[in-house]
């Protein structure tokens, strides 16, 4: 029997049409023989790739694409279509290059496990005698035959070359964060001696509004090289956002850390929840299952309500929490965390921080900013403002040097800016 295409290999839940993954992990590439592919990686990853040939060329993971073309147009098979999901005689004999594809051996420690892959064959085996809700039976195929498709194993996020340099800019860009910066360097410094990818314990930041707690995290994944995804708590009236609703809702639905789990490419990436101390539900506690998730051995078997039977692997992600005061906080959460007070930047450093943002706004809008300067007066004038003010009153300030054909930006430009954001926030109810 021929290979069967990308297009017709996987078969859904009803048998009839295809199911095409979100993503491709790059080692399905070279478990199907495209080893153009899994060398392109290979380039970019620090470690050597090399996958090993026979006296005829031919990799071990099967002959070249091409051939594999002229073979197949010289012996035309019928290729014969898979078992429905849940139907199979056998659901754990699985053929290799359908399914559960997993990373090659020498580079699988950048990699993690976030399901086995055992205890999804038994539900896929059983399901459909047990669920009797053809939607519910709908998204539990839809869950099994993507794993089934891209495997069991996320990419962990390795640490760039250049972390040294990035990491020196960030504490630039925030110098009042400096208890914080002490303690990522530390745990990097232990990360890049173990060659393992970069976790930090779970982390509360604690300080005045706009000091920039919630651009700080979102700039660290980046220099992690991870996703960053933002819970806001205060809005929160439930814990749905991150761990799904179950059947009895009318929106029901897997939760945050699934979606991007089960569907996304990496198993380490940070979440950011904002205002964690103001949450303001009574009956459904938006905090509830951070008791297990913020624990490295509890959350190796994390349960979303919205799939009770997936058992999935959250211990890499990394979770970074702001507040403004921590009296309110439930003293267990307290005790997951480690605590690190920021306090509002001097004048000096609110001056610094102006400059690293203009600098990131000239590399952001390089077209825009060409022959433009900021006036020692707009700095002085923007050292007045907290960090996350800063960087919208230099965008607004930006537009209007741009429209009027300007080639500096002076203090009376980010005066008329903040002017403007305090008409608009009386105007929202916020003063």
């Amino acid at each position: 029997m021929t290979k069967p295409t990308d297009e017709g290999r996987h078969a859904s839940a009803h048998g009839g049409s295809t199911v095409t993954p979100s993503f491709t992990p790059w080692w399905i590439a070279t478990q199907t023989g495209t080893r153009d592919s899994a060398k392109e990686h290979s380039a970019h990853d620090d470690g050597p790739y090399d996958a090993g040939s026979d006296e005829n060329g031919d990799d071990e993971y099967g002959p070249d694409p091409d051939d594999r073309q002229v073979a197949g147009a010289q012996h035309e098979e019928v290729m014969e279509p898979r078992p429905p999901l849940g139907k199979r005689s056998d659901s754990r004999d699985l053929d290799p290059e359908w399914d559960w594809p997993e990373p090659p051996l020498e580079c699988r420690h950048r990699f993690k496990k976030i399901v086995d892959r055992d205890a999804v064959e038994d539900v896929a085996a059983i399901y459909r005698q047990y669920v009797s809700d053809a939607e519910r039976r709908d998204a539990i195929a839809k869950i099994i035959n993507h794993l089934r498709q891209t495997g069991a194993w996320r990419e962990l996020p390795m640490l760039p070359y250049d972390w040294h340099a990035r990491l020196d800019r960030l504490e630039r860009t925030f110098p009042n964060f400096l208890p914080f910066f002490a303690y990522v360097r530390s745990a990097i410094a232990i990360a890049e001696r173990e060659g393992m990818f970069v976790h930090l314990e779970p982390v509360l930041l604690v300080g005045p509004p706009g000091v920039g707690k919630s651009l700080l995290a979102q700039q660290l994944a980046e220099l992690l090289n991870m996703k960053s995804h933002t819970v806001r708590m205060e809005t929160a009236q439930s814990a749905a956002e991150l761990v799904g609703t179950a059947d009895f809702w009318s929106s029901r639905g897997p939760g945050l850390l699934l979606k991007h789990l089960v569907y996304g490419k990496q198993a380490g990436f940070v979440v950011f929840i904002d205002e964690i101390s103001r949450s303001t539900a009574d009956r459904y506690d938006p905090l509830g299952p951070l008791y297990s998730l913020l624990e490295q051995d509890s959350a190796k078997n994390f349960i979303d309500v919205s799939a009770p039977w997936l058992s999935l692997d959250t211990s890499a992600i990394t979770w970074i929490a702001a507040c403004n005061e921590v009296d309110s906080l439930p003293g267990p959460i307290r005790n997951r965390m480690k605590i690190i007070d920021i306090p509002a930047p001097t004048r000096e450093q609110s001056r610094a921080i102006a400059t690293q943002l203009w600098r990131q706004l000239r590399q952001d809008l390089p077209r825009a900013t060409i022959g433009i300067a900021l006036t020692d007066d707009a700095f002085d004038m923007l050292s007045t403002s907290p960090p996350r003010v800063i960087r919208k009153l230099l965008r607004e300030a930006l537009g209007r040097a741009v429209f009027d054909n300007r080639t500096e930006i002076n203090a009376g430009d980010i005066r008329a800016c903040q002017h403007e954001a305090c008409l608009t926030a009386r105007r929202c109810g916020f003063v």
